[in-house]
This record gives C-alpha cells, sequence and structure tokens, in this order.
C-alpha cells in the first residue's frame, strides 16, 4: 500500500517529484532497470488525445499526471510478469537447454496473475527445467514436485487441451527415469496423434510440430508423417 502523505497545511503531497522519490525509495526503478522508463514519459501522457477525456472529468492537469503516474506503478510490474503465449511457445522448447531461458520464464511465471489451465501447466513443466539447472538437491525435489502437481492439475481442469498433454508429455520424457514420472507417455503421444489434425491454430500447430519432429524420442517415423501435413 502506498504511504498517505500530506505537508503541513493537509495538503496532499503526492507530487510527481515526491512520485519519483518514492520510487527511488522502494528500488522498483532497480528492479526493473533493463525496462524502466523515466517517469517524464507518464508526464507526457497527460497531453495525448486519448487522456482528454480524463482530464475534463478530473479538471486538473496535475491530478491527471499523478492518476496516470500511480496507474504506471501497479500496473508496470504485473505487465513485466506476464509473457504472452506466443513467447512462451517459442521460448520453451529453448529452456532445457539454456538456464537464462530457463530462468527468464520461471520468474515471469512466478509473478503472473494468470491461474487458467494452460499457464498453470507452462508453470508446471518450467518448475521441472529449472530444477536441471538448480544445485541444492532438495530444491531441486522441490521443483520437480510441485511443476509435476500443477500439471496434474492444469490436466484435471482441461484434460482435453492438447497442448497440456504435449507439455505433459515433454516433462515424462525428459526427467530422469528414477523421477518415475512416466505413465502417461502413450497417452498423451496417441492423444496428440489423434487430434493433431483438428487444431486450427496454425502458431499451436507449429509448436506441437517442432516437439514432435525435432524434440521427442516417441514417435517413429510414419507417425512424425502425421504431423508434417499442413
Amino acid at each position: 500500500m502506498l504511504p498517505s502523505w500530506s505537508g503541513k497545511s493537509g495538503h496532499s503531497c503526492w507530487t510527481m517529484k515526491n512520485i519519483e522519490y518514492r520510487i527511488q525509495e522502494t528500488g522498483i526503478h532497480k528492479r526493473y532497470s533493463s525496462v524502466y522508463y523515466p517517469l517524464s514519459f507518464v508526464s507526457c501522457l497527460a497531453s495525448l488525445p486519448f487522456v482528454t477525456k480524463v482530464r475534463r472529468l478530473l479538471g486538473n492537469p496535475k491530478e491527471t499526471q499523478m492518476v496516470l503516474t500511480m496507474a504506471f506503478l501497479i500496473g508496470f510490474p504485473l505487465f513485466l510478469g506476464a509473457q504472452d503465449l506466443g513467447t512462451l511457445r517459442k521460448k520453451y522448447p529453448m529452456a532445457s537447454k539454456d538456464s537464462l531461458v530457463a530462468k527468464e520464464l520461471f520468474v515471469s511465471l512466478e509473478q503472473s496473475a494468470k491461474r487458467d489451465a494452460l499457464t498453470l501447466a507452462y508453470k508446471g513443466a518450467i518448475y521441472t527445467i529449472r530444477a536441471k539447472f538448480t544445485k541444492p538437491i532438495k530444491k531441486k525435489k522441490s521443483l520437480v514436485r510441485e511443476g509435476i502437481a500443477l500439471l496434474e492439475q492444469a490436466l484435471e481442469n482441461d484434460g482435453d487441451n492438447i497442448e497440456i498433454r504435449c507439455l505433459r508429455l515433454s516433462v515424462q520424457e525428459h526427467l530422469p527415469k528414477f523421477i518415475k514420472y512416466h505413465g502417461h507417455i502413450g497417452e498423451d503421444k496417441e492423444f496428440i496423434l489423434a487430434h493433431f489434425a483438428e487444431i486450427t491454430s496454425k502458431d499451436l500447430k507449429a509448436f506441437l510440430r517442432e516437439y514432435v519432429l525435432q524434440h521427442s524420442k516417441v514417435f517413429n517415423d510414419s507417425e512424425k508423417q502425421l504431423v508434417r501435413i499442413p
């Protein structure tokens, strides 16, 4: 919660100068240094056409500036924590070989407020990949256990989602044998083959096709031929 600041006369001290000072004090600018924009950008927003109505309602340019700044402070960190589906599909295949990509997706999904089945599935899959690059054995086990639980929860919520099936298959294929999480490989493989032709999304088809042809080891040549069909 943001503090209630007031001057000696009881007037609000939520000026742009004080808000900028608060950002420096809390360290938001350091935490998001790679994508941090100066607050002067927010000041510029107050003069754009799409906020003219807001300015009229508030009746004061300074108040408009303050509202935009507060929206920036609240919404920007949430925006940073969100990965769109296209980005997830593009980066997920890279995560198992690149610790930086794995960390990026892990942090992003940790911060995401989304709770839909597909997001849970990606989160669970990334947990298990993150474990690969984590040294403490206890932490490895914890990440794998949580990841599997999230994947199973996602399947329970949306068992007919072919993308979730593919994510679970990828995790089962690449986890060490001693983890003993390989019981659904045949089921998920058959589900993908049975429903691949029904997919209408080109992006999703490309994601599944890449996994089957380049990353999976459970599909034979004739089965791979089925996913080559546009």
